[in-house]
């Protein structure tokens, strides 16, 4: 398995929100590794949101815990789709319960993509607007659908996917961990699909699907045969074209 990430917070935040976990490891500081090889390889890109350091905490939360928790399994799921999916529900509910008891805290919440690859299967779960891709044959397509305000209006007919990059509004979520008590399992958008031979999924945040539009996205992917260069390119683009928030990537190729 080959992947690469980077996060960076942009040019005009002065921290930065996002998380990544990698496979095995809780974080990208870790240096802790589970068995890749019996449970697949699982990563989590989470964009949090909230007052002071609240969206820091929330998205660290839920991605760590949900890395963390699924590699302490003694073996894999029947489902590991499901499985994911459940504990994401969890996770939810935990960051609500965090959120009420510490003040500083109150109203934090994250956004959250993981993708998990067994073998030549792909579980992809998401909430919020961070997203993950698929470039196939040299083609990217969108695999998870934004759960946003102007989504909606992207579903709709009302405006076009580049609009909706533009919109003032566009950072108003439909959907998001911590901030729903509501939340059911329909509210986490699962899906399952085959790898195929030379699949490249893309995860990210908002701070990068803004500042790119899918078809340079696309470009850069197709050209570059070093996964660390693309990942690289994809992050310069988003600095050059304003970098205006915190942008994070993880590039994973079969």
């Amino acid at each position: 398995m080959i992947y690469s990430f980077l996060t960076d917070r942009g040019k005009i935040r002065t921290g930065n929100e996002d998380f990544i976990a990698l496979p095995g490891k809780k974080s990208i500081s870790d240096d802790i590794k589970y068995g890749t090889d019996t449970l697949g390889w699982l990563f989590v890109l989470c964009d949090g949101m909230g007052g002071a350091n609240a969206g820091e905490v929330a998205s660290s939360m839920a991605g760590s815990m949900l890395m963390k928790e699924y590699y302490s399994l003694d073996r894999k799921p029947d489902d590991p789709g499901f499985f994911l999916t459940e504990k994401i529900l969890d996770i939810n509910y935990r960051i609500l319960r965090w959120g009420l008891k510490v003040p500083d805290y109150y109203g934090m919440g994250t956004t959250l993509v993981s993708l998990l690859i067994d073998g030549r299967t792909a579980y992809i779960n998401s909430v919020g607007d961070s997203r993950v891709y698929r470039l196939r044959g040299g083609s990217l397509e969108q695999i998870t659908e934004d759960q946003s305000l102007v989504w909606e209006y992207y579903r709709s007919g009302k405006m076009t996917k580049e609009e909706i990059r533009k919109h003032p509004r566009n950072n108003i979520l439909t959907c998001a961990l911590g901030t729903d008590t509501d939340m059911l399992l329909s509210s986490i958008e699962s899906y399952r699909m085959n790898i195929e031979n030379d699949d490249q999924f893309l995860l990210c945040s908002d701070g990068l699907s803004d500042m790119l539009s899918d078809r340079e996205m696309e470009e850069i992917l197709v050209m570059e045969e070093s996964a660390d260069h693309a990942a690289e390119r994809l992050l310069a683009k988003a600095m050059k074209n304003g970098g205006k928030d915190n942008i994070s990537l993880i590039l994973v190729r079969s």
